[in-house]
């Protein structure tokens, strides 16, 4: 192990240690003098950094009801909770009926209606699970569930998806199965 003095991309001296080849500790000494933050000039940087995303997520969770839960509970939830809800995985689109998809429908035997009243139950359950998502105050579920929260209204949209459209699916590929058979003979 050996220690050197290097100039930080920052502008400030600082004694490291390094270990391994020579080659490899030439090469991390350049790579501190090109790019590495001297230790406090980085801790500068990340606690702007936190506070950037705790005013952030302040801002996010304005409109939204307070979380339950410990003060080191909470601070954390509201960091995970603004995330999760700006997330593209949860935001709900407005599923448009396209013009022409009551003519496609019309082989699978759904009239412009029953189409347009499948495509409101898609965005009304979308709009549902957007909100329970944004309704939930338990400081210890967001933590719970962080890992797996981001996709909450995309993971929702295929379930409802497969619910409200799943006999056309099914119809569809039944024919697809028959013509294949007959194309096949």
């Amino acid at each position: 192990m050996a220690k050197y003095t290097v100039h930080y991309s920052c502008g400030h001296p600082g004694t490291v240690q390094l270990v391994g080849k020579e080659s490899d500790r030439e090469r991390r000494i350049e790579w501190l003098e090109r790019e590495g933050l001297c230790p406090d000039c980085y801790k500068a940087r990340k606690d702007a950094e936190h506070a950037a995303e705790n005013a952030a997520a302040a801002e996010a969770n304005r409109n939204l009801s307070a979380l339950e839960g410990t003060p080191k509970q909470v601070a954390w939830a509201e960091s995970i909770r603004a995330k999760a809800l700006a997330s593209k995985g949860n935001q709900v689109p407005e599923h448009k009926m396209p013009a022409d998809l009551a003519e496609r429908m019309k082989p699978w035997g759904l009239t412009a209606e029953d189409a347009a009243e499948r495509m409101k139950r898609l965005n009304d359950g979308l709009r549902e699970v957007r909100s329970r998502l944004e309704r939930q105050t338990s400081a210890k579920w967001w933590i719970d569930n962080r890992e797996r929260v981001d996709f909450k209204v995309l993971d929702a949209y295929r379930d409802l998806d497969k619910e409200i459209f799943g006999d056309v699916y099914e119809r569809r590929e039944r024919e697809k199965a028959e013509a294949a058979e007959r194309k096949a003979e």
